[in-house]
């Protein structure tokens, strides 16, 4: 719906980006970018919403915090022996 000020039309269309955890990412710096990028889709193809889907392009590797298996792994370094 127009908003009409004095002599101004207003027009506002949200785009609202979605990624789900745990799906999208684990790590917010992932989710939340993820969701910016499904946001920037929404833009482009004039919609209101717009879930996060992974495409056929190279993304950076996941850090080690993201994947479970890295997660209870002690990372401190055990002593030499001298």
């Amino acid at each position: 719906l127009p908003v009409v000020i004095d002599t101004h039309t207003l027009v506002v269309a949200p785009r609202i980006g979605i990624a789900v955890y745990p799906d999208d990412g684990l790590a917010k710096e992932t989710l939340v970018g993820n969701a910016y990028s499904a946001m920037q889709e929404a833009r482009a193809q004039d919609l209101a919403y717009q879930f996060y889907q992974a495409r056929n392009v190279p993304r950076p590797a996941a850090t080690a915090a993201e994947q479970p298996e890295f997660a209870a792994m002690d990372t401190s370094v055990a002593p030499s022996g001298k």
